[in-house]
């Protein structure tokens, strides 16, 4: 077993632009980070473009024992 969750990841390059499911995995990736930072890398105030660096750690999976 893989110690950490990845398949929003594997996923989430091949998500339509701008789509609630973009959304919805950046968010999941997000809760299961342990810390995240952004970085806003650029900003053009007349067209309202911008890009964002992501990074951080993800939260180990943890095992259940029964």
């Amino acid at each position: 077993m893989t110690k950490y969750h990845t398949h929003d990841f594997d996923w989430i390059e091949n998500v339509p632009p701008s789509s609630v499911a973009l959304r919805e995995k950046i968010r999941n990736i997000l809760h299961t980070s342990v810390n995240c930072t952004a970085n806003v890398t650029s900003l053009d105030l007349t067209t309202g473009k911008f890009q964002i660096t992501l990074k951080g750690t993800l939260k180990k999976n943890k095992l259940i024992m029964h």
